[in-house]
Order: structure tokens, then sequence, then C-alpha cells
């Protein structure tokens, strides 16, 4: 059982990803939210730190990408999001398949199957295949999720508790990656304390107060050993790369960034006449990724878990709702990306009602028939065929980013449209990143000078600019950034070319903009 479990996630694996490769982006790209990506890369690349909260361990597996002889940076980014969602897919099969021992009746050639089915369910799940295209943490986000579920689920199943400490440490290296990931400590908590509950029964009491302090010791232990990743943050930042958030080399840049200050005032922040729609939103998305036949086989499989597996339900529940509460009251457009995880849980509760069904169909196929093998082969071949098919065929032209290359054309003609030396100052992530990836990670026009008007506001920023940029004279105060941007332009006009990416800023009464291209040029007024 367990060599054929371990094939079935190889195969959803491979299946994942080589549609992930037809529907990649082919560089940099604003599909699917992906406009951080060419922060993240520019920052992996050049030795520097991205965004906060850092992302440590996607710096280090970016590493091992970009390294790769194949396609460009971008590309390469790409594909490492793609190999993250399509382990995500198999990791997912391995823990339907760790939960699914809890059920004591059905074959073990229907487990399979519909472990399978969950599996590529997941990948062909809009939310997830979106962030599979491109480059962002959230694939990775959803391989480390899966991970940790399929290592929490074998031990909790199993009783195998030399796992929790292997579970502990990928739990502690996954938060390097999205510090989102913490919602899964609920379900750590409630499945741990289960580990040494009676076998006969769900009890969560610890039945050895020693043996349970000995293995709360050594997995607290391995989880700093993961977490210790977040080390790497300060050496890089002491590099002072042209993309270097918070200045990490120091403990104020570095709880500035790992805490996500920038941030904070986001979270919880959904103005409440707007809480009603978003919590619909968020419930029909997550629907969606049921793919409308998962809604009914949840329902009946968190019956029939909670039947045979109380602590599983309370874990699921209560990580599923840290995470839907999250993402609906965090105030940004994107924050959908944070019910992946959730996704994957809603995964498990469609195994078990899938399995109970089918376990029925094979009973009620025997007293009809006296055999049920034609009954239940047919069911199995063409119904898992049929449910994976519904989000691949829905979803395929929702995410695909093969033919997207506006983020690519932006970069390369605004880059290439400027004079020798020109000042381009940027706003927004979309204007900003891709001009990084082109400037500082191909090394594109480096007599160019890039600052972006919003980050001044920071003196990390201030100081990373006038490292990179001796000669442009920054106003050393802390300003509004309308008001230094306008000192910026006053002060490099006659020295320079001078270009906005958008035209939102104040300037003062002899400046005008022209558009020169998809830039906006500062001449002085006629």
């Amino acid at each position: 059982m367990e060599r054929q479990a371990w094939r079935v996630a190889a195969l959803a694996t491979l299946l994942a990803f080589i549609l992930y490769l037809i529907t990649l982006a082919p560089g940099i790209t604003w599909c699917n939210d992906g406009a951080d990506g060419g922060d993240l890369i520019t920052a992996t690349v050049t030795g520097g730190v991205p965004h906060p909260s850092g992302y440590p361990t996607y710096l280090l597996i970016g590493r091992l990408f970009a390294r790769l002889p194949i396609g460009d940076i971008a590309w390469r980014f790409n594909l490492m999001s793609a190999v993250g969602a399509a382990c995500a897919a198999g990791f997912t099969v391995m823990a339907t398949l760790a939960s699914l021992r809890k059920m004591p009746q059905g074959e073990a050639r229907i487990h399979l199957m519909v472990a399978g089915v969950v599996g590529m369910s997941f990948a062909f799940s809009s939310l997830l295949w979106s962030q599979a295209v491109v480059a962002e943490v959230y694939s990775w986000n959803a391989c480390f999720a899966a991970l940790v579920w399929y290592l929490m689920l074998r031990a909790h199943v199993s009783h195998k508790l030399w796992l929790w400490p292997l579970a502990a440490y990928v739990f502690g290296l996954g938060l390097g990656n999205h510090l989102s990931l913490l919602a899964l400590a609920p379900a750590a908590l409630v499945l741990f304390f289960a580990s040494f509950g009676a076998e006969q029964d769900d009890s969560i009491l610890p039945r050895s107060v020693p043996r349970y302090a000995i293995l709360l010791f050594f997995t607290l232990i391995a989880f700093a050993a993961g977490l210790a990743v977040y080390g790497v943050l300060p050496l890089r930042a002491a590099q002072k790369a042209p993309v270097n958030w918070g200045g990490a080399d120091t403990w104020e840049g570095f709880v500035w960034l790992v805490t996500g200050q920038a941030y904070a005032p986001l979270v919880a922040a959904l103005p409440a006449a707007h809480l009603p729609g978003r919590m619909l939103a968020a419930l029909a998305l997550l629907v969606r990724q049921a793919a409308w036949w998962g809604v009914p086989a949840a329902y009946l499989g968190v019956q029939v878990l909670w039947r045979y597996d109380r602590p599983a339900v309370l874990a699921t529940s209560l990580s599923s709702l840290v995470l839907l509460a999250y993402a609906v009251g965090y105030n940004t457009s994107d924050s959908y990306v944070y019910l992946i995880p959730v996704g994957m849980m809603l995964m498990l509760w469609m195994a078990w009602g899938l399995a109970d069904g089918l376990h029925k169909i094979t009973l009620w196929a025997g007293a009809r028939f006296g055999s049920d093998r034609p009954i239940v082969t047919a069911v199995t071949r063409w119904g898992a065929l049929v449910l994976i098919l519904v989000p691949l065929l829905v979803n395929y032209s929702m995410v695909d980013a093969s033919g997207d290359r506006r983020a690519h054309d932006f970069g390369i003609q605004a880059l290439e449209s400027v004079e020798e030396g020109a000042l381009i100052i940027t706003e927004t992530a979309m204007d900003t990143f891709p001009l990084w990836y082109f400037h500082y990670a191909e090394a594109r026009r480096p007599d160019v000078v890039l600052i972006n008007g919003n980050l001044l506001a920071y003196a990390w920023y201030r100081d990373s600019v006038r490292h990179r940029y001796p000669s442009i004279e920054l106003p050393d105060t802390d300003d509004h950034p309308f008001q230094m941007v306008r000192k910026l332009v006053q002060a490099e006009i006659a020295r320079r070319a001078v270009y906005l990416t958008t035209p939102h800023w104040s300037l003062p009464d002899d400046l005008r903009l022209v558009p020169a291209g998809v830039l906006y040029r500062v001449e002085r007024t006629p």
C-alpha cells in the first residue's frame, strides 16, 4: 500500500507539473496578481532581501533554480513555482491517504483512487494553478502546508511519534517561505496532544507526561532549527544589494522586516461595510475550488470524519477558520491567495465523503448484482476522469499565463526609451518591480537611475539609494513621499532627464508631464 501510495502521488505531481509547464508565464509577468515576482527574483539573484517578511526559505530555493541552464532568469523562477505547486498536489495525495487510514471500511484501491482525484482536483483548482505559473511564494506555501499536514496526519494516525520533530522542522522552514503558514499552529497543537491519547478513542489528553515532555522538547528544538532560516536575512542585508528591504542587518530593520510592519495597517482593516461581501466572495471562491461537486462531498466527509477522527475535524476546522478570517479581513485586493491552504483542507473533507460514498456503492453493487467489481470499476475509472476534468476545463483559460508579456514589454520599453543617465521615478509594484528585474537582475541600462517615490518615506530606502547612487541629491527629511518626489525632481531636472511611470505625482508649477511611450517625461513649462 505504501509503495502504491507514493506512485499515485508521483503521478499526480507529474501530471500537474506538465500542465503547469504548458500554462507557465514566459517571463516577468503581471498575470494572476504576480507583480511581486520582479522583487522576489531580483532580490534572490542579487543577494538582496525582498519585501516583508523577507522570505528566506524562498531565497534559498530560488538560488538553486536561478542556476538552471535553461530559459531566462524570470522563467526559471516561474518554473520554481510550478515545481512547488506540483509537489503540493503530490503531498495532498499522501496526506489524504494518511487520513483515510482512520476509516475502518473501504478497499485500498478505492482510497488510492480517491486520493488521486482530490490531489488532481487541488492541482487544477484555480487558486493553486494561478500561483503555479508565476514567480510567487504561494505555491511553495501550499507545498509546505501539504507536507506538514501529511507528516502531522501520519504521526497522528499511525502513532509514529518520531514524525513530530520532522513535522516541526518542516513547519519552521515553511514559515521562512511565508508566515501565513502559522495558521497551522492550532492544528498542530490539537493533533500533537491527540497523538498521546488512547489508541482506542479520540482522547487528546497526554497518556504519559514524561514521554510527552521529552517529545515536546525535541519537537520545539526541531521547530527552532527550521525557523533559524531567518538568520539568512541579516547576512544578505549586509551585502547592501540594490534590493534590500528594511536594512535587516540592524536589529530594528530585522524586526521591521520580519514582522511586516509596513503591512500591519492592512491587517483586519477591511471596512465593516465590506465584510459581508468579502466573506461571500471568499466562500464562493472556495466552492469553486471544490469544482461544485466537492461541496456535498465535503459536507458528507466532515460528518464521516467526525465519527472516526474528531481531532482531525477540529484541526482542519481551526486552521481553515484562521486563514479565512485573515483573508477576509486583510484589506488588499489579492488576499484571496491566503485561501489556498484552505482549499487543500477542503480536499481532505471531500476525500472522506467520496470514499464513504464509494464504499456504499460497493455494498449496494454487491447486494444487487452479487459482485461489486464491474460497477465499481466503471465508477472509479470514468467517475474519476470526469471529476478531474471538471476543474481542468473550467479553470484553464482563467489562469493560463503563457501568453502574458505585458510586464516584460513595459520594462524593456521603459529602459530602452530613456536617455543616458536618466532618472526614472516609479510608484507601484507593477511599474517598479519589472524595472528592478531588468535593471538589476539582468543588468540592462546600468547608467539609468531607478527610484521608487513611495519608498522614500523609509530611512532604510533613502540610505540604500545614497549607497547605490551617490550623485543623487536626496532630501534628508521625513516628508510625505509627494513632497520628497517634488524636491527630488527639482534637484535633478537640471542635471539629467527625469521620467515618471505614473502621472500621479505633484510637480512644481514650472514643470509639466509629457507622455513618452510607456513613461511620462518631466519638462519645463514653456
